[in-house]
């Protein structure tokens, strides 16, 4: 990697960790659900945290991709 990539690995893993805290908190049922500035019920956020956990999942893939681009070595 070279020194001008730091800003940029630097913002990409501030990225990585707050999905990773993100999809903690999903799997751990601390996710709602708000529609029109009204909470929904427990049921709509069971439907719901499927499809926003998958979605999360698949930034932090694309983002891992992005730091190994970049040369760097995630463990």
């Amino acid at each position: 990697m070279k020194l001008a990539m730091l800003p940029i690995v630097d913002r990409t893993a501030l990225a990585l960790k707050k999905l990773e805290e993100d999809i903690a908190a999903v799997e751990t049922d601390l996710c709602g659900v708000v529609i029109a500035d009204r909470w929904q019920d427990q049921a709509m956020a069971a439907i719901c945290r499927p499809v926003v956990l998958a979605e999360l999942k698949a930034r932090k893939a694309s983002l891992l991709r992005d730091l190994e681009s970049y040369g760097v070595k995630v463990e």
